[in-house]
């Protein structure tokens, strides 16, 4: 779907439509567990998975409605799996923006990892709260993604997209380490707000870079690749919290995932420098 957005919607309209998509996808995972204890409480398992089931086709109604031929850039266009690959990786080495993008976020997954896994350990060791603090941090990051999501379109309608950048990874920075000084749960419910809207801004940006700098015929590779990497740096973040947590504590973790941030916001600065907006290639055009 990341793909074909830009097939669905003008230029002007790329930047809003992709974070509306994004805080619409956050949205639903901040409200769905919510609404499904609420109706596993009232009803049962097998009602909550028989709504669930309904949505699923809802869905597929809605996307039925959309012509085939703006969700996919032609026919036959594969030339073999390993082809496929190298095609997608050669886009990354042909284009300083795509580049940064790979780099500067893949600290944010490593980040990522580290906090998704220690955010438990957080609540429970340092903060000192049961399943209600760790609920509060989960909901104050998803409020926090949603709003930053929605913010993102507009904060690249009057500004060059690759001199925003590396600016948003502060906030999610500065939110994580709150986090990791907070005094008590409520203090790091705030923080979090703050690193679920850092958060918010830097994800449909990187989508909005591997949009904009990629041909319709190409995109769907490139976010094969991102995506890939990214998850790769999840996982290893996510193996490697269990060890950080046990020799550091997890303040000193969330510290960490912190100064990993940092360094994608400097990663970004440093890669995009030298970039002006006349370097900007428009996806009609991208090799």
């Amino acid at each position: 779907m990341l793909a074909g957005i830009p097939n669905l919607l003008s230029e002007t309209e790329l930047a809003s439509g992709t974070a509306l998509l994004q805080a619409t996808d956050w949205a639903a995972a901040t409200i769905g567990p919510i609404l499904g204890g609420i109706l596993t409480g009232a009803s049962s398992p097998h009602v909550v998975y028989w709504i669930n089931a309904a949505t699923f086709a809802f869905s597929a109604l809605l996307l039925f409605r959309i012509p085939a031929r703006l969700l996919q850039s032609e026919q036959a266009i594969t030339r073999g799996h390993w082809r496929d690959l190298g095609e997608g990786l050669a886009i990354f080495r042909q284009s300083a923006a795509m580049l940064t993008a790979l780099c500067a976020f893949g600290f944010a997954q490593l980040a990522g990892g580290l906090i998704n896994v220690t955010e438990i350990f957080l609540v429970e060791r340092a903060l000192h709260r049961g399943p209600f603090g760790f609920g509060l941090l989960w909901a104050a990051s998803g409020l926090g993604l949603v709003i930053g999501s929605l913010a993102s379109g507009s904060l690249v309608e009057r500004r060059a997209l690759m001199a925003v950048y590396p600016l948003v990874f502060l906030p999610w920075a500065a939110g994580v380490l709150g986090a990791a000084i907070a005094p008590n749960i409520w203090v790091a419910a705030t923080a979090m707000v703050v690193a679920g809207f850092g958060n918010g801004l830097a994800f449909p940006l990187t989508v909005l870079i591997v949009q904009r700098y990629t041909s319709d015929r190409l995109r769907g590779r490139a976010f094969t690749v991102i995506i890939s990497a990214q998850n790769a740096l999840l996982g290893i973040a996510m193996v490697a919290a269990g060890a950080l947590v046990g020799l550091a504590g997890p303040r000193w973790t969330y510290g960490i995932a912190s100064v990993l941030l940092v360094a994608g916001s400097l990663t970004a600065l440093v890669m995009a420098r030298g970039m002006s907006p006349s370097t900007l290639v428009a996806r009609q055009q991208a090799a």
